[in-house]
């Protein structure tokens, strides 16, 4: 293309400046890109799966359970303290030293991404943002420590 100024992308492919460019103000930029709201279908079936196996331990959003030691996942809850990584090994491996058991063999990783995601639609936008904070420091962390020798 005459006039154009070609940038050679790592994969080989070529992209104009100034889509570089914008590629770059994005990247850059202070502010967070949004994070993708979830779809119906994505919290419904978060829902069904939160109802199937924790619902009955940990209660629904109003906190009403029928296990007192189990936590409610609520905002009145704590939930909301814990990394994404931390809240998935727990949902699969179960929990040390208490009586969460593991539904590893029962729910795989997306599935425990779908329940999270339905339970976090119970939390303040506050919470919420904490709570991704956390957990991508926990995830930050985690990386760092697999890469160390």
């Amino acid at each position: 293309m005459p006039g154009t100024t070609r940038a050679r992308h790592r994969a080989g492919r070529e992209i104009s400046t100034a889509g570089l460019l914008g590629l770059l103000i994005v990247a850059c930029s202070t502010e967070p890109a949004p994070s993708p709201s979830p779809s119906e279908n994505q919290l419904a079936r978060g829902q069904e799966l939160y109802v199937a196996h924790c619902q009955e331990c940990h209660g629904n959003q109003a906190a009403e359970r029928g296990i007192p030691a189990a936590p409610p996942h609520s905002a009145e809850g704590h939930t909301w303290h814990h990394p994404d990584a931390q809240l998935t090994d727990w949902i699969l491996n179960g929990k040390p030293f208490t009586a969460m058991p593991a539904f590893g063999d029962r729910l795989n990783e997306a599935d425990a991404n779908r329940i999270l995601t339905y339970i976090k639609t119970w939390w303040t936008d506050e919470q919420r943002a904490e709570q991704s904070e956390v957990s991508e420091r926990y995830q930050e962390a985690l990386d760092a420590q697999n890469e160390s020798p």
